[in-house]
């Protein structure tokens, strides 16, 4: 908005400088060269400041760190800071991130959600249960609240629960292929292979090349006998460069031998 403004602002003065100049000298001359020169300067300016500022564009962690650094209350710019370092693999940092965050506003379901499974992923469960129920409890209608809640039951080993808040979020979101997998392996984890197999099914439908619902469809058949729709689940896979464990293949292998591509 600002940059519009200027665009369409500043000739408009500059013409209507211009006529007063020439209105008052009496003259058809546009007015003095000198005129030129602060706009020389100010545009050598904002080169210089324009060529300051790139630096913090180069990506997104450093645009989220100089936000910080002008701001450092910016509860958004450390949320999206504990976002870049989780992706970054520096998961102590992003929870350091995230905590800061929840300082800043503790009401923010998305930052209890992401920090529930990241204490998940570092054996911290109780206080990872903490903040996923607190996400639920804030947002009850966020479907990644109840699939991390569920994360976190499964971590341990309340798998009933797990299941019922798996459940709860794909009643609201029925297209997420991880929850489709994760309530999949919970069925399957208790024993109900044959309500597993359609979940790891959808869940493939969604995300085709999704290798590891792919894996655990073909062990979900192996396990039921299946042997020939196991095998064809392991070609599937193949076609589409994904990886298949050696110890299926070859525990499918001792029962049915590989059946030709068509």
């Amino acid at each position: 908005g600002l940059f519009l403004m200027a665009a369409w602002g500043v000739p408009d003065l500059v013409d209507s400088l211009q006529r007063r100049w020439v209105k008052a000298t009496a003259t058809a001359e546009k007015g003095p060269r000198w005129l030129a020169l602060p706009v020389v300067v100010l545009l050598l300016a904002l080169a210089v400041e324009t060529r300051t500022e790139t630096r913090y564009w180069r990506d997104s962690a450093s645009l989220f760190e100089r936000a910080l650094e002008v701001s450092p209350d910016n509860h958004m710019a450390h949320f999206g800071l504990g976002l870049m370092l989780t992706h970054e693999g520096k998961v102590d940092e992003a929870i350091g991130q995230y905590q800061t965050t929840l300082r800043l506003r503790p009401d923010d379901a998305r930052t209890h959600s992401n920090l529930a499974l990241l204490l998940t992923g570092v054996g911290k469960l109780e206080e990872a249960r903490g903040h996923a129920q607190e996400a639920v409890r804030l947002h009850p209608a966020y479907p990644d609240a109840h699939s991390t809640l569920g994360v976190v039951l499964d971590a341990q080993g309340r798998t009933e629960e797990a299941i019922q808040e798996y459940q709860a979020a794909l009643a609201i979101d029925p297209d997420d292929a991880q929850v489709r997998n994760n309530l999949g392996s919970a069925l399957a984890k208790l024993g109900s292979t044959d309500e597993a197999i359609p979940e790891f099914r959808s869940a493939i439908r969604s995300r085709p090349d999704y290798a590891l619902a792919r894996r655990n469809l073909a062990r979900a058949l192996f396990a039921t006998s299946r042997f020939a729709d196991a095998w064809k689940e392991i070609q599937e896979s193949r076609r589409l460069g994904l990886d298949v464990p050696a110890d299926l293949l070859r525990d499918l292998s001792a029962r049915v031998p590989e059946p030709r591509a068509p």
